[in-house]
């Protein structure tokens, strides 16, 4: 079979709504590692996320292209795109990453607890606390019926939206774990987990409407402060002018991860939300 058949034959799946059997079949014929093949079977708990992204890896497709293209509606794909600029550089030793791409073992390994600053014992509970709710997310997004309705499509959306956040924070927390481990150092508690400013609220109404009004709002605001911190103005200009280090670098830096934190409790709020 010719690449571009592959590649149309898992499009039509993605389609038609992602059904994980079928996904293990087409897996068997195009899948490329063999432990894969015989791991996939009867774990749809496990691997409903996995199994489009290694078949999209399989056949030469772009998976974050597909997610935001086919599993996101159109209008939601434009709102990420221009309100969602936080890249990797806003986090030390830390990338986005989609749901799948990298594996964080379940638990921090823990010796002596006690010994450990109080922040680091706090980072050990936090990320325990985030896997558990990504489990959580996951098993939500397997058990949702099949089909592709404007409805399921906003639905899974917004679950892979705070799948991706959770991903984001437990690999920040890991990465400072790691980072102690290595050089004994940690950084301060305001940089690991920034106040929130007054113009974040911290009340979500009920109303799924009005948190992503919330949300398009606070994603906004990120982008004008992370354009001040790459062009200086709150609009982008032709060539990058970086704000210097200094106070005014570090504010806007913790403001934009206040309301990323923010735009997690909004995600899960949508995701709890009663609209399938």
């Amino acid at each position: 079979m010719k690449k571009e058949e592959k590649q149309h034959a898992v499009l039509e799946w993605i389609e038609s709504g992602c059904n994980y059997d079928q996904g293990v079949v087409l897996y068997e014929q195009f899948g490329k590692n063999s432990f894969m093949r015989k791991d996939f079977p009867n774990k749809q708990h496990k691997h409903a996320t996995k199994i489009i992204y290694e078949l999209c890896k399989s056949v030469g497709l772009n998976y974050n292209q597909i997610i935001q293209e086919k599993l996101i509606p159109s209008a939601q794909n434009k709102q990420q795109e221009e309100h969602n600029p936080i890249t990797s550089d806003q986090l030390p030793n830390h990338s986005l990453q989609t749901p799948t791409n990298k594996e964080l073992p379940e638990i921090m390994e823990v010796q002596e607890i006690a010994e450990y600053p109080v922040q680091l014992r706090r980072i050990i509970a936090e990320y325990a606390e985030l896997f558990q709710e990504r489990s959580k997310m996951h098993r939500i997004l397997t058990e949702m019926p099949e089909g592709n309705s404007q409805a399921l499509k906003t639905k899974r959306a917004e679950i892979f939206d705070l799948i991706k956040s959770l991903s984001a924070r437990l690999e920040f927390l890991y990465a400072i774990r790691q980072h102690f481990d290595v050089n004994a150092e940690i950084p301060s508690e305001d940089e690991i987990w920034p106040a929130p400013k007054e113009d974040v609220k911290t009340e979500l109404p009920d109303d799924p409407e009005q948190l992503r009004k919330m949300k398009k709002n606070q994603q906004s605001a990120n982008t004008k402060d992370q354009n001040m911190l790459d062009y200086q103005n709150e609009k982008k200009g032709d060539a990058e002018k970086p704000m210097p280090a200094g106070p005014k670098r570090m504010k806007l830096e913790n403001r934009i991860k206040a309301r990323l934190k923010f735009i997690q409790k909004i995600d899960l709020k949508l995701v709890q939300s009663d609209v399938v």
